[in-house]
């Protein structure tokens, strides 16, 4: 039979192991959602239309999908703003008054025509996008389907939405894009304007060699000057 020594010495042995297993378990909590934290600033730092997210995944277990759900989300949304803000670089139809342009697809302008079409449904369906991603609910479902924990799902809400740097990058990026989406698409407005004008007056101007757009009509003259004021203006 053992002694009361022995059985005190092996009781003790197991509750330093039970308290070093348990240790360990906070320590590798708390590395971990540090290590999340990081990855938010890190996220935080970035300008939004400009850099990329490091999709490289530093944790690991159920904080890796937390991470991945995030970075995943942050990706997403970045490219949604990239597309939207590249829509607004369009040479095809930044250059659609062009002289060039003028000339070499008018009268009829099918190709200007098309290319302001699909410009301004690419423009609607961004920037609904763009309201999409900073919807509450949505940036919730997320993370719903992951098969994970309450505690994991509440780390995953604590970060996304206590964060106030991330959602107020996110919140000013999209104003500022919904801001210039309404712009560009007023200035596409009013080069259909023009291109309208142009298309139904065909004898009324014309591009010459060097590369000058000379009316023949003072009333197409005018309402041409009037739109190319209003294009500027938005701009």
């Amino acid at each position: 039979m053992k002694s009361k020594k022995s059985i005190i010495v092996t009781l003790l042995v197991i509750v330093i192991i039970a308290g070093l297993v348990i240790a360990g378990f906070f320590v590798h909590r708390i590395m971990q959602e540090q290590k999340l934290v990081e990855e938010v600033n890190a996220i935080n730092s970035l300008d939004l239309l400009t850099a990329e997210v490091d999709m490289t995944i530093k944790t690991t277990g159920d904080y890796a999908v937390v991470e991945q759900t995030m970075k995943d989300y942050m990706k997403s949304a970045q490219e949604t703003m990239k597309n939207l803000n590249n829509i607004y670089l369009d040479e095809t139809v930044v250059n659609s008054l062009s002289p060039d342009n003028l000339k070499n697809d008018g009268p009829a302008f099918e190709n200007t025509k098309a290319a302001v079409t699909n410009a301004r449904e690419k423009a609607a369906t961004y920037a609904e996008e763009v309201n999409k991603y900073l919807d509450d609910e949505y940036i919730k479902s997320l993370i719903q389907d992951k098969g994970l924990s309450d505690y994991y799902i509440d780390l995953y809400n604590k970060l996304m939405f206590e964060d106030q740097d991330t959602m107020q990058d996110m919140e000013n990026t999209q104003k500022e894009l919904v801001d210039a989406n309404g712009k560009y698409v007023n200035m596409l407005d009013k080069i259909e304007q023009v291109i309208t004008l142009l298309s139904e007056n065909p004898n009324a101007w014309n591009v010459t060699d060097d590369g000058q757009v000379e009316f023949y009509s003072q009333t197409v003259l005018d309402q041409y000057n009037a739109y190319v004021t209003e294009i500027k203006s938005v701009e």
